[in-house]
């Protein structure tokens, strides 16, 4: 079962895709070669990563060029085929015998001036025109920038003998948000919420349980921490010590987290609400310094969604492939233990996988924290 989504009448549960190598469609050549095909999309500034394994047991296969930009559309046939983005060959395997020769590529949209290292300061400015910015003379599309984040006044930052890559990653950092890249567009937006596309926010998504082969959830506590501390220059008084922030989880009720670990005992029961929250009293101090109050509350914030994200692990592998499906986006699911389904969760990695054995997806998920409060206490 796929959950809201429909072939149309007729249409073949066959997998399909597109492939183009410098512009030029080589499906046609390629189908009837193909071995397997793996699409691993990456949320976040990792580059996304394409192998194509092809049969040339009769010799006749052309190695294609090194740098040369391949482009991938994948679906099912008799539906409409999803555009996954450009990549540039960067690796050429052939292997034998049975001869055959693989193809692996990444990400087009990490071009080289991105990479390029360059100074240049920045004052009084909003965070939004910064990324403007760097999207503009790195010739990509319009950013898109969550409104809260793009209305941040930075009263100074240097960017300097740094890459705009590197610049954006730290901008990210500094001001508790995540960055990506994808389809030659810049996202800035708070860490643990879905993405956008074309400016519009991802839309929930909803699988079950028979949508899957398999699953596999896991939880620990060895990085399971109830709080984030974080301190910022004290300008008022620079001879006084600098001051202190910390921010805990906020529980349905208004009470903060001081739950400790699942109780153990056969029948003990817990709230899905606190299932994966960390140990109680177990504080992570982030060790540099912000400028101000408002920045240590956004890095905090930021840093303790990165470490409540990280608790729990969800892996499910979808016996019907989804082509639509990229990383940011929210899923609810459906048909597992009450405190996974009562877990809304969001796509971090998904990898498409094409073969002889059909089309299948894997879904690596984290926790999605749109909806948590936090109690923040100046110590």
């Amino acid at each position: 079962m796929i959950t809201d989504t429909a072939l149309p009448m007729g249409g073949k549960i066959a997998p399909d895709f597109i492939i183009t190598l410098d512009d030029k469609d080589i499906t046609a050549s390629i189908a009837p070669r193909l071995i397997s095909l793996s699409l691993k999309d990456v949320s976040g500034f990792a580059a996304d990563s394409l192998s194509i394994t092809l049969d040339d047991s009769d010799g006749q296969l052309i190695m294609p060029r090194r740098g040369a930009l391949l482009t991938l559309y994948i679906g099912w046939q008799g539906s409409a085929l999803f555009g996954h983005g450009s990549f540039v060959i960067d690796t050429i395997t052939h292997t034998g015998a049975p001869d055959q020769l693989t193809i692996s590529a990444n990400s087009a949209d990490f071009r080289r001036s991105l990479n390029q290292l360059r100074s240049q300061s920045y004052s009084d400015i909003a965070l939004g025109d910064i990324i403007k910015q760097i999207s503009e003379r790195n010739q990509l599309r319009a950013p898109n920038v969550d409104t809260g984040l793009s209305e941040i006044t930075i009263p100074h930052i240097d960017q300097t003998n740094e890459s705009d890559l590197q610049f954006l990653v730290r901008l990210a950092t500094l001001n508790g948000a995540k960055v990506s890249l994808r389809f030659q567009r810049i996202s800035f937006f708070k860490p643990g919420v879905g993405g956008v596309s074309n400016g519009e926010p991802l839309q929930v998504q909803v699988l079950t349980r028979n949508d899957g082969d398999s699953h596999h959830f896991n939880i620990a506590d060895k990085k399971a921490y109830s709080g984030v501390s974080a301190v910022w220059l004290n300008t008022d008084k620079p001879n006084e010590a600098n001051k202190k922030i910390r921010i805990d989880r906020q529980l349905p009720g208004g009470s903060k987290n001081t739950a400790g670990s699942p109780p153990a005992k056969p029948g003990a029961q817990t709230s899905p609400n606190n299932y994966l929250l960390g140990a109680g009293d177990n504080i992570f101090n982030i060790p540099k310094v912000f400028r101000d109050k408002n920045a240590a509350m956004r890095g905090a914030e930021a840093v303790f969604k990165r470490i409540q994200q990280g608790l729990a692990k969800f892996t499910i592998n979808l016996a019907i492939g989804r082509p639509d499906l990229v990383p940011d986006t929210p899923i609810i699911v459906r048909g597992f233990k009450s405190q996974i389904d009562s877990q809304r969760w969001v796509i971090s990695t998904i990898t498409h996988n094409l073969s002889s054995n059909g089309y299948t997806c894997t879904l690596d998920l984290q926790v999605m924290l749109d909806d948590v409060t936090y109690h923040t206490t100046e110590i």
